[in-house]
């Protein structure tokens, strides 16, 4: 998925509930987003290594 060069700070950015539980979407201070139902990671993005555009 991504490199774990460092262990990951997730910050939780938002949160609601759906039909399948509660679904987060974190991020940490590299870059790295993932998104959380329960506390299952079902998807992971990298951390921002340059060469991907940074939004926001």
């Amino acid at each position: 998925m991504y490199s774990e060069a460092h262990e990951h700070r997730w910050q939780n950015r938002s949160a609601h509930i759906t039909s399948e539980g509660w679904i987060r979407y974190a991020g940490c201070y590299c870059g790295a987003h993932r998104v959380v139902v329960d506390d299952a990671v079902i998807a992971a993005a990298p951390e921002n290594r340059g060469d991907i555009p940074r939004v926001g």
